[in-house]
């Protein structure tokens, strides 16, 4: 049985399925006030947890480069946990696509985790058929320097009207 690690990012405590390929891990963790407990933190052994405010989850992914064994790695984003419920193989470059929502959202997912297939013998089927896994992408109409610079303009301007309330 090939030995799979999935690592969840987090910041936060919320929802963990049971699940043995499942791992959540607590991102800054030498930036925290606290430790999550019962799960992994990125400064444990040769970590750059130090660095989150600069490359966010990527921390969790450099501790578990140097200090996780697997055959398989996977890394669900913040709480987001890809669903298994729909496979799309890719066949001479070519992917037959049907609308879905790629994964769900781990604030709102509790108890039976079926319609998912987040089960560990399903997920062990489909990930050792497969180099890659990934999810589909999005069309977002928008570049991510666009998506940026709009989000930091409103940033700067919710920053201004707290100043300004402030005074």
């Amino acid at each position: 049985m090939s030995d799979i690690k999935i690592l969840v990012a987090t910041h936060k405590e919320f929802y963990r399925p049971e699940n043995p390929l499942i791992f959540q891990v607590q991102v800054g963790s030498a930036l925290a006030d606290h430790h999550i407990e019962g799960i992994l933190h990125d400064d444990a052994g040769e970590n750059i947890s130090k660095k989150n405010r600069s490359y966010c989850e990527l921390t969790a992914q450099y501790w578990a480069w140097k200090n996780l064994q697997a055959d398989y790695y996977g890394f669900f984003h913040y709480r987001r946990y890809m669903s298994f419920k729909q496979n799309f193989p890719v066949t001479n470059g070519k992917i037959q696509l049907k609308r879905w929502t790629p994964y769900l959202e781990a604030d709102s997912l509790e108890g039976d985790l079926s319609p998912y297939d987040l089960d560990e013998m399903h997920m062990r089927h489909v990930i050792e058929q497969y180099d890659v896994i990934t999810v589909l992408s999005e069309h977002m109409d928008v570049t991510a320097y666009e998506q940026f610079y709009r989000i930091g303009d409103l940033i700067g301007r919710l920053l201004t009207l707290k100043k300004i309330s402030e005074k």
